[in-house]
């Protein structure tokens, strides 16, 4: 196992991209259950975009809710409290929908969302846009892995990490940042990685990171510890790298500085950190909890764990590695989301707040595939594929039925008692499988027969 590149030039394997993006792309859409909350109003913003050439929701105040978290009201306007990424590369699929909206139903899109209050249908295209951000994900994720990987385990380990992971129960659901940030995120280490004699892909490297920061802030962490990557290993090209990195950071700050009067958004402002009075609680939580843990939802990536212990062993814990900084931002991400008063992520599936980290966590995969002695071992082959399967099996639990959603709220909302988390005899990936399939906790229903209603 190394950090050596078996294939540095695109290889005759790209012909598998598109394959790959049909695949996941398909089995997304075709995943029924949809969980647009904090991104109910991107489509909204995106027209307003295209036909205002503004990002107020002015023009929707007959739609808006009192005391909607998803907006703000300044300066007799109303402009979007989470970040503009995803409603910026949004715009295209909105004016395509708005080209051919009304071939099925009898408005266009423009004049359907000015009349409607957002609803299953968006909910349902919602879901579309965020699939096909997510299976482009999946794509550039396979080109990273096989940078290193051979065909078929580059296809294994592409696979599972766009259905094993919250790649298909959170990113593919909805217009949440998580998706375009993986993106973004997982881009910008492929082509780090793979490296080119043209300086201006060190700039477009920047722009990636520098957009990854306008997405979601917390992209800050991968920003930071890529830079300094960067500038230990890739010196003559800083002028090009910071260049495409100032960009994308300009223009953000110059529009809150417009809108907010202030540097940078509220959204990205650090009252957030240390909000969080119990946080001891949320960093055991954020990786054990039974409903928001992710070792407990997402098993397979105890095999990156493992795969980080590969890496120290073998002594590629250097500076010129990527690997140590990518446990940086793994740690430093971990720490800064159990920071967080919301650490368990709202109304939400799993371990939604380290969706971020999933390019990073499955590419810590790779040296265990690596490790030849292992898969001839068949208790290993035993544990690696009983972690895959339970991995599987609950994050397509998640996507196939509506209840594990339904927790959230029942019998009493998760932001009102996130001690809920921690209750091994209400699951949420098993709400459904009582005869209460609302409220009826499992797994406690089946051995309580005065719960099984």
């Amino acid at each position: 196992m190394s950090t050596k590149l078996v294939n540095p030039k695109l290889n005759p394997d790209i012909i598998w991209m598109m394959p790959v993006f049909l695949v996941v792309f398909f089995i997304y859409i075709l995943c029924p259950v949809t969980t647009s909350t904090d991104s109910r109003w991107t489509f909204y913003i995106s027209m307003s975009m295209l036909r205002e050439h503004n990002t107020n929701l002015d023009e929707y105040v007959h739609l808006m809710e009192d005391r909607d978290f998803r907006v703000v009201y300044l300066d007799n306007h109303i402009y979007p409290y989470f970040p503009l990424g995803v409603p910026i590369i949004s715009v295209p699929f909105v004016w395509g929908m708005d080209k051919v909206f009304d071939l099925r139903y009898s408005t266009d899109f423009a004049t359907y969302l000015t009349d409607h209050f957002p609803d299953g249908r968006l909910a349902k295209i919602e879901k579309i846009a965020a699939s096909f951000i997510s299976a482009l994900a999946a794509v550039l994720f396979y080109l990273l892995v096989s940078l290193r990987l051979d065909k078929w385990r580059s296809l294994l380990l592409t696979f599972i990490f766009a259905f094993s992971t919250p790649m298909l129960s959170t990113a593919s659901r909805a217009l949440w940042q998580h998706g375009l940030s993986v993106l973004c995120l997982t881009t910008a280490l492929w082509m780090i990685l793979r490296g080119s004699s043209n300086k201006w892909w060190m700039f477009f490297v920047g722009a990636l990171l520098g957009f990854s920061y306008i997405v979601r802030p917390t992209n800050s962490l991968s920003l930071f510890f890529l830079t300094l990557y960067i500038l230990i290993n890739h010196r003559k090209d800083l002028a090009f790298y910071f260049t495409g990195l100032l960009i994308p950071i300009t223009i953000l700050v110059i529009d809150s500085l417009r809108v907010y009067h202030s540097v940078l958004p509220p959204y990205y402002l650090p009252q957030r950190l240390g909000a969080n009075l119990d946080f001891f609680n949320a960093l055991l939580g954020n990786l054990i909890s039974p409903n928001r843990g992710l070792f407990i939802s997402t098993p397979i990536f105890l095999i990156s764990m493992f795969g980080i212990y590969l890496v120290v062993r073998d002594g590629y814990m250097v500076l010129k590695s990527v690997e140590p900084y990518l446990v940086l931002i793994l740690i430093t991400h971990w720490v800064t989301i159990s920071s967080f008063d919301n650490w368990y992520g709202g109304w939400s599936l799993g371990p939604r707040l380290f969706t971020d980290m999933a390019s990073y966590l499955a590419y810590f995969i790779i040296p265990v595939l690596e490790e030849k002695r292992l898969w001839s071992l068949q208790w290993w082959k035993v544990i690696f594929g009983t972690a895959l399967i339970l991995s599987t099996l609950v994050h397509f639990r998640y996507v196939s039925s509506i209840y594990p959603m339904m927790w959230n709220g029942k019998p009493v909302a998760i932001v009102q008692a996130p001690e809920r988390v921690w209750d091994l005899s209400d699951l949420q990936v098993l709400r459904g499988t009582c005869g209460d399939k609302l409220e009826g906790k499992a797994p406690k229903c089946w051995f309580d027969p005065g719960t099984m209603k």
